[in-house]
């Protein structure tokens, strides 16, 4: 009887190297995570500063950014570094308001948006300029600098509202300028409120104040003056009304400052002369002009329109319900 052995099983060899290859990799993986995990950290906290940043979030955007610096994450803080300059100059400007006063507040946030054309807080300046102009009347923002910064205000959006707020600004400023005797300034500034916004409440009002601010610097110049117009009867209804005839070689402008403000010129006369001393009576050759008034009493201004070295002359007229009048003027050139 045969005995047949079974064959021998190989024994398993042991696998020494798994643990330490699975050491290896776990070893890799921690330094790269090393490396990975800051960077992931530091993105993300730069992205939360820049979203604050672009809604006009400052102070987070602030806290943010000092996070960064803190970690010493030179990569994004170079980025950080003008949003962060950014919203401390924004947020100053808020904190020094109480002691600045809202027309320099106004000139700061101007100022700041010439500095930073680009930047993502227009939105939120324009609010609180916004706030500015509810809470402040126009008289008590205007002042020399922003009397002086209109045309940046403007061109920045910072009146938000310019139909109604430009004229309002324009009209207080030249209120300003005609009390300190800029009477150039406050001509300017009522002229823009004419001539940009003729429907604003304050148009009115600016035509009477530019009749009387040329007649007060006609007068600060050193004007002559006007005898009273030489009466002519009735004038036929309840208003008065005063012819001027223009003997003068040189465009007339009139000015009437009074109830009814008016502005006028006269065409030159090509065949009327330049007199030595005055004539006996008016020569009646130049255009004559007609002019209907509401009665009361009027500031008057006529002056060269063409040549800025004759000398204006004003005068005070009385002009009577009904009552018409007549005045001629002629150009005297006296020796030095």
């Amino acid at each position: 009887m045969s005995h047949r052995t079974a064959p021998a099983t190989p024994a398993a060899s042991p696998r020494r190297q798994r643990p330490l290859l699975w050491v290896g990799l776990v070893g890799v993986l921690a330094l790269l995570g090393g490396v990975v995990y800051p960077e992931l950290r530091n993105s993300g906290i730069y992205r939360k500063g820049e979203s604050a940043y672009q809604t006009g979030d400052c102070p987070t955007a602030i806290a943010q950014f000092t996070r960064l610096q803190d970690l010493n994450a030179k990569k994004y803080v170079t980025r950080a570094i003008p949003l962060r300059g950014e919203c401390e100059q924004f947020l100053k400007i808020g904190t020094d308001q109480a002691a600045a006063g809202p027309s320099a507040t106004l000139v700061s946030y101007s100022q700041f948006l010439t500095f930073n054309p680009d930047t993502a807080l227009l939105e939120t300046v324009q609010q609180q300029t916004r706030t500015l102009f509810q809470q402040h009347s126009p008289d008590a923002l205007a002042d020399e600098k922003v009397c002086s910064s209109m045309t940046a205000l403007m061109n920045q959006n910072l009146i938000v509202d310019p139909a109604t707020q430009a004229p309002a600004l324009h009209f207080a400023c030249g209120k300003k300028d005609e009390a300190q005797k800029d009477y150039a300034g406050a001509i300017q500034h009522y002229g823009s409120v004419l001539n940009d916004y003729p429907n604003a409440a304050e148009a009115r009002d600016a035509e009477a104040a530019i009749a009387r601010t040329l007649v007060a610097q006609a007068n600060e110049t050193g004007a002559g003056k006007i005898p009273p117009p030489q009466p002519l009867g009735s004038s036929g209804n309840s208003s008065s009304v005063v012819k001027i005839r223009n003997d003068s070689p040189n465009v007339l402008r009139i000015v009437f400052s009074g109830p009814e403000p008016q502005f006028a010129e006269l065409p030159p006369c090509r065949d009327c002369q330049v007199y030595s001393t005055p004539p006996r009576s008016c020569p009646e050759k130049g255009a004559e002009g007609t002019y209907t008034l509401k009665p009361g009493q009027y500031s008057v201004l006529v002056r060269a329109a063409d040549d800025s070295s004759v000398t204006p002359f004003t005068g005070n007229w009385s002009m009577q319900q009904g009552k018409a009048y007549s005045s001629c003027f002629y150009l005297v050139r006296r020796r030095v």
